[in-house]
């Protein structure tokens, strides 16, 4: 065989490894192996929720590692990088706000996150601790004090949410900055709802954001798209924050919210969910 000949075997076997869809990703020892994948990871949340995860939990004493135990270096979650190359998601990936995962590999994160955390509803404290410590604590007596209508603020956090989910659409309805609201959560893909993670993930995430500019707030879930209905519905009620609480709580160490949300069971197990 030829020179010629041999080059033209060689590229004919790479069009057929392409055209199977297989891939040489690195490994975590520094070697490559080949292996069959499916496909890319699809890319539909902004790596930005998965940086706060760590942040968390790493104040709670969990390293990354733990974390995404299972997910490192996992030829099931494949992405790829500048210049072409396909490689399995790495913990410095995972850190990038530029970079983008799939719900899978989010619910795999939520999976460990419930087993590390325990307790009952381990995810929804989670998340509900991360956006009222992180948001509420820092800007929510900024948002009072220049006299912005907390309506306003909700639209606005919406439209700032699309910039890191890009296959679900959050609607706030029926607000009153008094009284409470519903949210309507939509999905592109309604499978990847199929799990009680996800929905404790945004219940908690609406319970602490709403305690921006109100107290005593209550959750409660009137429809799912688990069980077929057209989206996830929540309905939030809460009493209206003083300016005096709200300069309060503001000046509290977020690491403190932590420690008093986790360490406390509370609400924990109930069905309706309470701030303070």
């Amino acid at each position: 065989m030829t020179t010629v000949e041999s080059l033209i075997s060689v590229i004919s076997e790479l069009g057929n490894l392409y055209s199977r869809q297989k891939t040489w990703p690195a490994t975590s020892s520094g070697g490559w192996e080949l292996v069959e994948v499916n496909k890319i990871m699809n890319s539909e949340i902004n790596c930005v929720h998965s940086a706060e995860v760590i942040s968390y939990m790493r104040a709670r004493g969990f390293p990354p590692e733990t974390v995404f135990e299972g997910m490192i270096d996992n030829p099931d979650y494949l992405t790829e990088e500048e210049g072409g190359r396909i490689l399995p998601v790495t913990l410095a990936y995972l850190r990038n706000h530029r970079n983008w995962i799939s719900y899978e590999l989010q619910l795999h994160m939520l999976k460990n996150v419930a087993g590390l955390i325990g307790g009952e509803r381990p995810v929804f404290r989670v998340a509900k601790t991360i956006y009222s410590a992180k948001v509420s604590g820092r800007l929510g007596w900024l948002i009072r004090l220049l006299a912005i209508h907390p309506e306003w603020f909700a639209t606005k956090a919406i439209d700032f949410s699309r910039r890191f989910t890009k296959s679900k659409k959050i609607a706030f309805e029926d607000f009153n900055k008094d009284t409470g609201m519903r949210v309507c959560v939509r999905y592109a893909d309604r499978t990847v709802t199929r799990n009680a993670l996800i929905c404790d993930l945004n219940e908690g995430g609406f319970v602490g954001f709403s305690s921006i500019f109100a107290k005593n707030v209550r959750s409660s879930k009137v429809s799912c798209a688990c069980d077929g209905d057209e989206c996830c519905e929540y309905v939030l009620s809460w009493e209206k924050r003083s300016l005096p609480e709200t300069l309060f709580r503001s000046v509290s160490p977020g690491f403190q919210l932590i420690q008093d949300d986790i360490e406390s069971p509370g609400f924990a197990g109930e069905q309706d969910a309470r701030i303070p």
